[in-house]
């Protein structure tokens, strides 16, 4: 996992008790993700970049070969990630989308959110409404 969110993993069992949950204390994280950091898996590189917003330790991480980009909830079709959570930060989300996303990627690249339909870079780009105006 990335640093920054470390603070969402320490407060997970308080978080869980606060929906009527019993949660586990986690295991010990054992390595953190950077932006240096590289997994090969069967001929595939795996990139990772920070991509703050919806929390403070938001990843991407992107598969050139493929064109393949795993978002988890930075954007949507036609939508972005929650940002009134704790650490989320509007400005912040929709600049790690058109200055860190947009610029390791190519209009023809699919993405992946955590949830919902799969969309690609040129229709977000185009016609997000989040991202069109004020280009």
């Amino acid at each position: 996992m990335h640093r920054s969110d470390e603070f969402l993993i320490d407060n997970a069992p308080q978080q869980a008790r606060f929906f009527g949950l019993d949660f586990p204390a986690p295991p010990p994280i054992d390595e953190y993700i950077t932006e240096d950091t590289v997994i090969n898996l069967n001929g595939t590189e795996l990139k990772f970049i920070n991509t703050p917003g919806h929390s403070p330790g938001s990843v991407c991480i992107i598969d050139d070969k493929n064109k393949n980009v795993f978002c988890g909830d930075l954007i949507f079709k036609n939508s972005i990630g929650r940002t009134d959570l704790q650490g989320g930060d509007l400005k912040i989300l929709l600049d790690s989308v058109k200055n860190k996303l947009f610029k390791h990627t190519k209009d023809d690249y699919i993405l992946h959110p955590g949830h919902m339909e799969i969309t690609n870079v040129k229709d977000e780009r185009e016609y997000n409404p989040f991202l069109v105006s004020g280009k």
